[in-house]
């Protein structure tokens, strides 16, 4: 069991969002309060996600072996957005997305956890 945060509603980062095992973290977390960057390629999964849970959830299409888009997630969540009101820190990340010798699940956590979430 992890520690619970400090801060209420804290933001996680899930990847590989849109189905399966990632869709299933994502209600799971949003059901413990927690908001959720819900990060997959699949839009259309990531639309009917954000449909099914509200706004708790901010769904982002990403690919996660793109370096420059990972490197810029900060950048690409809006600052009105209800997940990123005064854009707190992250307090975790999920990496459910497949493995490739571009972006590893330790370089995906790496590049979203080094980036500055509180500006």
């Amino acid at each position: 069991m992890m520690n619970e945060p400090d801060s209420p509603n804290p933001v996680v980062l899930v990847s590989g969002a849109s189905s399966g095992i990632g869709a299933a973290i994502c209600r799971l977390l949003v059901a413990r309060q927690f908001r959720v960057v819900a990060a997959a390629r699949n839009q259309d999964g990531l639309q009917q996600l954000a449909a099914e849970l509200g706004e708790a959830l901010y769904p982002l299409v990403l690919d996660v072996t793109d370096s420059a888009a990972v490197s810029n997630v900060q950048q690409a969540l809006p600052g009105n957005a209800s997940v990123t009101n005064s854009r707190p820190r992250l307090f975790m990340t999920v990496s459910n997305n497949a493995c490739s010798r571009r972006m590893s699940s330790r370089r995906f956590y790496t590049r979203c956890s080094n980036q500055n979430m509180s500006k």
